[in-house]
């Protein structure tokens, strides 16, 4: 099979500062703009990774060199707009008390449960609760999702029928 090169540039809007720097494999990207800052590295092989003005060219196998510029996409995307989950806390029979203490999240009386539900907050994710409301917002993409996954991993329903139980904190579907 033969090796499929390709260059892709990445365009760099001009309210975002940001540097690419390789070192053999590793590829660390500080980015900073609106919303905040971010530092990532990437251990992507056989790429090359050059910085023009206010472009990236990135050269290499394609399937390296696309998931690179996906990424890049996705860093400069949240230090300019940010990500933000909106999740839903829903129970029938009893009500659940969510707070927020340092990086952990803290579900109370879930499922009518003596003990408490914790689900980790993952590097410099905001996490706010507003009744039955839980946004989960932040400029790194991987972590505000991440940070979501744990909240509704550690309220899914386990050993009860999920018909009849459907307690837990979902994702909202935003209305358009």
């Amino acid at each position: 099979m033969a090796k499929k090169e390709v260059v892709v540039t990445v365009d760099v809007p001009d309210d975002v500062q940001i540097t690419v720097n390789q070192e053999g494999r590793i590829v660390k990207v500080n980015a900073s703009g609106e919303k905040g800052s971010l530092e990532k590295t990437y251990k992507i092989p056989n790429v090359t990774v050059n910085q023009k003005d206010k472009q990236i060219v990135l050269q290499g196998h394609v399937m390296f060199v696309n998931t690179l510029a996906a990424h890049l996409r996705n860093v400069i995307r949240g230090v300019r707009e940010g990500y933000t989950i909106r999740m839903k806390a829903l129970y029938s029979h009893f009500p659940m008390s969510i707070t927020v203490n340092g990086n952990m999240i803290e579900i109370k009386n879930f499922v009518g449960r003596k003990d408490r539900v914790v689900a980790k907050i993952i590097g410099n994710t905001k996490v706010d609760v507003k009744g039955q409301e839980v946004i989960v917002s932040g400029v790194d993409k991987e972590a505000v999702g991440q940070t979501a996954a744990n909240i509704r991993n550690a309220t899914k329903i386990r050993g009860y029928d999920p018909r009849v139980f459907q307690d837990g904190i979902y994702y909202a579907l935003e209305e358009e």
